[in-house]
């Protein structure tokens, strides 16, 4: 009997040759290797397709932004700053109420400003969301290097003053509410027995050196607000606190040294100045915020992303910036009137 591995193969009719059978398995082995092929290629094809999908689903990945209270906190931040501290002086300068209009008069023109920004952004093509871009559509390449050297020029002031700011009064008061005043009215004093973080406390140069670049400088190089919401929040309450201090100050009068002698109702709030001119600069500066507008509204969460939403934003961010501004300047300019001094910290 042939083993089954021998037997002949009928087809067509005929039994197949030994030869024949021989040359069929190869053939057979071709088709078998093309199938395997086929169903490889299908395979990578579906993989493929599905690497696809899986990149579109990254792809069309919601980041959550920030919520109208968010965005209002971020720009209010943007707002506030050194321009609500030197307020108190400018209005020394300027005169009682024509200071209070012009600060007024300055807030309400601020925010029509800024919805006209967004609007304009948002209704033209080619804006792209960029006060640059925007400049670009309006005037081509001169409108957007106009942007562009305004922003950078505004940007370098800013932050000049802030380094100013904290130059002259973070080394001072931090060493004075740690180490206090010794018994003969010297901050500090202690010479070679001074430790290091009060030797860097006095090195005011270094201190705003280290402070600028571990600070300042990270949060410039940020290009998205809607991280700094939580933060914005803490900064616009120290600056309401700074307010209620300076209100408490003044109303309680600790000793009698904080409130001074002026001059007559007429002189305190009626005159005008001759520093009025010169004082437009810090009232307006006190509102400048257009350089993070698209910043601001970049940060709104792409559900509450609308001009109406944008214009809440505004007022609500305008209308606490300027009653914070003008309870700092007022009460401070009451406290001392003509001998308001431009630093509030450093007169009390």
């Amino acid at each position: 009997m042939n083993s089954p591995s021998s037997s002949p193969v009928v087809t067509s009719g005929r039994e197949r040759s030994p030869v024949e059978e021989k040359m069929a398995v190869p053939a057979q082995s071709n088709a078998a290797a093309a199938a395997d092929a086929a169903a490889d290629a299908d395979s990578c094809s579906a993989s493929s397709a599905s690497d696809d999908n899986s990149a579109d689903t990254w792809t069309v990945l919601h980041v959550p932004g920030s919520t109208v209270a968010g965005a209002t906190f971020n720009f209010t931040n943007s707002i506030i700053g050194a321009g609500a501290i030197g307020l108190g002086g400018a209005i020394a300068v300027s005169g009682g109420v024509v200071s209070v209009l012009c600060i007024v008069f300055f807030g309400i023109f601020t925010k029509l400003s800024l919805d006209l920004l967004i609007e304009l952004t948002v209704s033209t093509d080619g804006a792209h969301n960029s006060y640059e871009d925007l400049g670009r559509v309006a005037y081509g390449t001169a409108g957007r290097l106009a942007v562009l050297i305004s922003k950078t020029l505004y940007s370098f002031g800013c932050l000049v003053a802030y380094i100013i700011v904290v130059k002259d009064n973070f080394g001072s008061g931090l060493r004075h509410l740690i180490y206090r005043d010794d018994e003969d009215g010297d901050e500090g004093g202690r010479g070679d027995n001074a430790s290091w973080f009060e030797t860097l406390l006095e090195s005011e140069d270094l201190l705003t050196f280290i402070l600028s670049t571990g600070i300042i400088l990270p949060l410039c190089l940020m290009r998205d607000m809607t991280t700094l919401s939580n933060f914005s929040i803490v900064s616009v309450f120290a600056m309401v606190a700074i307010t209620i201090i300076v209100v408490l100050l003044f109303v309680i009068n600790p000793r009698g040294e904080v409130r001074m002698d002026g001059g007559t109702t007429y002189e305190n709030w009626f005159e005008v100045r001759p520093g009025l001119l010169e004082s437009l600069g810090t009232f307006v500066f006190t509102f400048v915020s257009q350089h993070t507008v698209h910043l601001a509204y970049e940060s709104l969460d792409s559900s509450v992303r609308t001009v109406s939403n944008w214009k809440k934003v505004s007022l609500f961010s305008i209308l606490i910036s300027t009653s914070v501004s003008l309870s700092v300047g007022l009460f401070v300019y009451m406290s001392f009137w003509e001998k308001t001094e431009s630093d509030i910290f450093q007169v009390y």
